[in-house]
Parts: structure tokens; C-alpha cells; sequence
């Protein structure tokens, strides 16, 4: 049986919807890594590099996939019988594997394309730094909350606003009675 063409082109755009995800989320952790471990202030051309080296490496994963799909594939060619468990492949199987092997040498091939795509690059960083300074700064408001000074009277106040606010609710509530 024979996987339609179109199948792959859609198993491939898929890859690489999720691979880019991977990709902005990879890039994103390396920003803030950066910023707070190692104090260094974001640079375009440093976050540009480390997207590339990204694509090298999920182009090579996927390569590798390619590679260990194919492996598969021609040992299952001459196999028969049934499977035992999920990863004990039969000639049944070779279109899948067949389709498998196609897939990821497509992602391969694209991801590393993009790394020469100087607008896919920009696009990433931009996307990356954004989710990063989000991140990063819902975190610091959450951590750091309010930091004024505080009223020494505050404290010692605190009862007497308890008070005044449980006879306004309870104001209110008779008006709406």
C-alpha cells in the first residue's frame, strides 16, 4: 500500500509547525538562561547564531530519525508474522516506515534551509525574545510584588480598617435589603 503524497506534505508542514515551537521555546530558555545566569544583555546577532545552531541540531535529529526509520523499514521488508508489541515491525508496515523516512529527511531538509532564511531567523528571534521578556517579567512582578516603603502606622492601623470595613459591608447590605 502506497502513502498519498499529499499525506507526506501534510505530515511534513505539521513537523514543521511543531519543530518551529520547539525551535522558539529552545531559543526562548537560551535568552533568559543568558540573561540571568550568565547577566549578559540580549543581542540580536548572538540570539540569531544560537537559533542556527538550534535548526542544526533539530535538522540533525530528524536526520537521524530518517536514518533509524530506514533501518527499520528494510529489516521489516523481510520479516513475517505478527507483531508482538508496538515497535516490532512486519512488511505491513514498510509504507509507514517508508512514509516515516520521507517525513523526517523533508524536516531535515527544510530545517536546515531555514537556517540560511534570514527573515525565518529574524522571525524566530523576535518571536523567542518576545515570550522571554513576557516570561521574564510576569515572573519578576509575581516575585517582587509590592516593594514601596512601608507606613510604620500600617500595622498598628490594620484593626481599626477591619473595623471600618465590616461596618460599611454591612451598610451596604441592609441598603440592599
Amino acid at each position: 500500500m502506497r502513502i498519498p503524497p499529499a499525506d507526506e506534505a501534510r505530515a511534513t508542514e505539521e513537523g514543521l509547525l511543531v519543530a518551529r515551537a520547539a525551535l522558539v521555546l529552545a531559543v526562548r530558555n537560551w535568552i533568559i538562561l543568558r540573561a540571568l545566569r550568565d547577566r549578559a544583555p540580549f543581542s540580536t546577532e548572538e540570539t540569531a547564531q544560537a537559533v542556527r545552531r538550534e535548526l542544526g541540531r533539530l535538522a540533525g535529529e530528524q536526520e537521524g530519525y530518517a536514518i533509524r526509520a530506514g533501518v527499520l523499514r528494510r529489516r521489516a521488508e523481510r520479516l513475517v508474522g505478527k507483531a508482538r508489541h508496538e515497535h516490532d515491525y512486519g512488511a505491513e508496515d514498510e509504507p509507514v516506515l517508508r512514509q516515516r523516512q520521507v517525513v523526517h529527511s523533508a524536516l531535515a531538509k527544510e530545517l536546515t534551509a531555514f537556517a540560511d532564511d534570514p527573515d525565518y531567523v529574524d522571525e524566530v528571534v523576535r518571536d523567542a525574545h518576545r515570550q522571554a521578556m513576557d516570561d521574564v517579567g510576569v515572573a519578576i512582578l509575581n516575585g517582587v510584588g509590592w516593594t514601596g516603603p512601608k507606613d510604620a502606622r500600617y500595622d498598628a492601623e490594620r484593626e481599626d480598617r477591619l473595623l471600618d470595613l465590616r461596618t460599611d459591608l454591612r451598610r451596604l447590605r441592609w441598603r440592599t435589603l
